[in-house]
């Protein structure tokens, strides 16, 4: 079980929420 992949990969879906909910 690799941490680093999954928040890699929660960290670009979340990225591309953010976009819409939230502005950074």
């Amino acid at each position: 079980y690799i941490a680093r992949e999954v928040f890699y990969a929660i960290r670009q879906r979340y990225r591309q929420i953010a976009q819409t909910q939230f502005t950074s």
